[in-house]
């Protein structure tokens, strides 16, 4: 006999105790076996299932704390050589179970065999370069129904971080546009649908609104935040390989509305240079970046922190500024493209002129306003180099 065992743990006991409370008393997290297989769920609405192909196991499920559950699937009978036992971690966001005897089959070698081949002599290189792909892959999800997710995404972890986040998702296009073009514009496509009237792309987009309301306090499927605008760069990397016309034009209409939302709402002394409002905001969750402007006492519900106009962010939407111009030009919109143009440039001599530090040789973060350096040194300072924006002597310092 063969004893498979699996610990589902709580997905929020290293929170913040307020921060957890408040997901508790919002978010039920059941299980129950149905069977060969165990299905979990946010308040009734199925998200996960581990499922054993023999359908002869025998399952226990036992709930050892809040929110944690252990699960036993036992195997009893002859095992042949070489007989292999398949467990399969499926995905999915339904109101019933009855999606488990319709989930096609997904074959991980198949997967692989469209991974693009590399030339590597370290035999254990070339497989964590296959692993990673396979981590990759088997995270893509497919919410059948879903409100809010109508189009396949990849979570960064299946069981540990299941929703979608915005720049993970930028991330991720950018790999799967050497895997697969139409996944690569899929996994966009959830941000743009879910853009807010105002412009904003949302920073995550949850899988129901009792998880959002319950750490942000906001009855919507996202929170009131943005994350670093990668985006573009995925847009752009996908187009430099396919000129799909309806794609670009659905980017070029997200990505100015994006923009216009950061200029009106993260630029408080319309100065041209754009702070986070949050650390959250800002992807660098604990940085030492954000130590002494947090403030402590409002986690997650408001504002998170003083602004401050970041190096990262301004670069990433310089960046964002001339694929904006080159998708206008693509489309024949003259004008359109001069401008982000001439906006993009501005704000490259903003950069250059009020965030570099000719003591230090370095570019910091500034606060809004006052425009004083933060002085911490991070590495946030190389997204310089990446948008091209530092100048030639300040490149080489």
């Amino acid at each position: 006999s063969i004893l498979l065992k699996s610990v589902v743990s709580d997905p929020v006991k290293q929170w913040d105790p307020e921060v957890r409370d408040r997901f508790r008393n919002e978010v039920k997290i059941s299980c129950k076996g149905n069977k060969n297989s165990v299905l979990f769920s946010y308040n009734d609405n199925c998200f996960l299932s581990i499922k054993v192909f023999s359908e002869d196991a025998k399952i226990m499920v036992r709930q050892t704390q809040t929110n944690v559950f252990e699960v036993q699937f036992l195997l009893e009978g002859t095992l042949i050589p070489k007989e292999k036992f398949n467990v399969k971690v499926v995905y999915s966001f339904y109101e019933n179970d009855t999606f488990l005897d319709e989930d096609k089959e997904w074959n991980m070698a198949k997967s692989l065999t469209n991974v693009p081949k590399i030339s590597l002599k370290s035999e254990d290189l070339k497989k964590l370069y296959y692993f990673a792909w396979a981590s990759l892959l088997s995270n893509r999800v497919t919410l059948k129904n879903h409100k809010a997710l109508p189009y396949s995404f990849t979570m960064p972890s299946k069981l540990g971080y299941r929703h979608q986040w915005l720049w993970d998702s930028a991330f991720h296009s950018i790999v799967l546009s050497n895997y697969d073009i139409k996944l690569a514009k899929e996994e966009l496509m959830n941000l743009f649908v879910n853009q807010k009237e105002d412009g904003r792309i949302p920073h995550e987009i949850f899988l129901t609104k009792e998880i959002c309301k319950s750490i942000w306090g906001v009855d919507d499927y996202s929170p009131w935040t943005t994350q670093p605008p990668v985006i573009a760069v995925a847009v752009d990397r996908i187009i430099s390989k396919e000129k799909d016309k309806k794609f670009i034009e659905i980017a070029l209409g997200s990505l100015i509305k994006y923009d216009e939302w950061f200029r009106k709402f993260r630029d408080e002394d319309k100065d041209g240079l754009i702070a986070y409002h949050d650390p959250l905001e800002s992807g660098w969750d604990n940085s030492k970046r954000w130590d002494a402007y947090v403030k402590k006492e409002k986690k997650y519900i408001s504002e998170g922190m003083f602004p401050i106009e970041a190096v990262d962010l301004n670069s990433l939407i310089f960046v964002q500024r001339k694929v904006i111009g080159n998708l206008a030009r693509l489309l024949g919109y003259k004008k359109l493209s001069e401008e982000y143009e001439d906006l993009s440039a501005q704000l490259k001599e903003k950069i250059v002129n009020i965030m570099w530090d000719d003591s230090k040789k370095f570019f910091f973060d500034v606060e809004d306003r006052t425009h004083n350096k933060t002085l911490v040194k991070t590495p946030a300072a190389f997204l310089t180099l990446f948008a091209k924006v530092a100048t030639k002597e300040q490149a080489n310092y």
